[in-house]
């Protein structure tokens, strides 16, 4: 069986996979060098008809038909996954590629994250999970995405949600939550969303620089500080409501000030480079505090202490060390690609698995894979 999978997300990608072996999984920034590289990009290509796809050259090595081509996806509005689907169908035409069927499960993201954690772990069971920027959309229309979600995996029995958390990208102080039936809406930052909106205020680009403040935080020195007013050391930056830790409305009140920080954002002044230290360290500080809650609630929903770790959140290193410290009987996997390129290699699992029923494991043995 050959099944193709590809990340039309941000870091777009593609896995292909025969019978149940990795061939490679290829990011595109590998051929077009264009970094964290998303087909809107490529705009005008993408609308006048001559986008081009990049993997053709290496699948073609392998083979020019597939059994199955299965995309992923954030999950973006107006039908525009639909468009670009179309435009990847007709490059592949183009680069004399054919194949049996297409599948696109718009709902599908986190799934896809916990697919590509848990079958390229060496559990026979485990709990997922994911944590990133936003994943796909509550329901048509809304502004709500998937932040935190929890799931149960299994050889047997496939993905099974048992807790999912939809967030607002609205930073309000009107703090809320609302439970319906495991599946929670709120308007809570949660730290994928918070290290996007850090990397921006601490004088780096964007979410992609996320990283940047996690090394960041390693540079805090209290000791050189000037002790003058610093809220985000002063307030609870989570706080629990209706059973469900949030951001609370201090934290956004004060990110919706004109000026939140006593500095000037691109500023190499020593002293605010050290007030942006320990930002970043408060940050680390509280993020970690509010995943370890997670993996808590994690293993008692699904009594199963071999737990899976994915989505972009996972990047961080730093913290995911510190998890080891929560209960020496929880067996930890952090996803090796848990960022929006694994998602490419979880979707081609998870339709193998769903079509074959197989119960074979077949766990990564190298990060080699193109």
């Amino acid at each position: 069986m050959k099944i193709l999978g590809i990340n039309i997300s941000h870091h777009a990608s593609s896995c292909l996979l025969i019978d149940n072996e990795i061939k490679f999984l290829l990011e595109d920034e590998r051929i077009n060098r264009k970094k964290g590289y998303i087909p809107e990009d490529d705009l005008d290509d993408l609308e006048n008809g001559s986008f081009k796809i990049n993997f053709a050259e290496e699948l073609l090595n392998y083979t020019s038909h597939l059994d199955y081509v299965i995309f992923s996806s954030f999950g973006r509005t107006n039908n525009f996954d639909n468009f670009i689907i179309e435009r990847y169908k007709e490059g592949m035409k183009k680069s004399g590629i054919t194949w049996n069927e297409v599948i696109f499960e718009s709902d599908n993201h986190h799934i896809y994250h916990a697919c590509s954690g848990f079958y390229g772990s060496e559990f026979d069971e485990s709990v997922a999970l994911i944590l990133d920027g936003g994943g796909s959309i509550y329901q048509d229309g809304s502004n709500f995405r998937e932040v935190e979600t929890i799931f149960k995996l299994d050889y047997k029995s496939g993905v099974q949600s048992l807790w999912k958390h939809h967030t607002s990208a609205e930073q309000n102080t009107n703090i809320f939550v609302e439970n319906l039936n495991d599946n929670i809406i709120s308007n809570s930052l949660s730290c994928g969303p918070m290290f996007n909106i850090f990397a921006y205020e601490l004088g780096f680009s964007n979410g992609d620089d996320s990283g940047k403040v996690m090394g960041m935080s390693s540079y805090h020195k209290e000791s050189e500080i000037k002790k003058e007013y610093r809220w985000w050391r002063d307030i609870d930056w989570f706080t629990e409501m209706n059973n469900i830790w949030i951001t609370s409305p201090e934290l956004h009140y004060n990110l919706q000030n004109i000026n939140p920080f006593p500095y000037e954002r691109l500023s190499k002044n020593y002293n605010d480079f050290l007030i942006r230290c320990d930002i970043a360290n408060k940050m680390q500080e509280e993020t970690l505090n509010h995943t370890k809650r997670l993996i808590i609630k994690a293993v008692e929903l699904s009594n199963c202490k071999n737990v899976v770790i994915s989505g972009g959140y996972a990047l961080n290193c730093l913290n995911n060390y510190q998890y080891l410290d929560i209960d020496r009987e929880i067996n930890l996997y952090v996803d090796p690609v848990c960022y929006d390129a694994g998602t490419s290699l979880g979707a081609a699992k998870w339709l193998y698995y769903k079509l074959t029923k197989s119960m074979e494991k077949n766990p990564l043995t190298s990060l080699y894979l193109s």
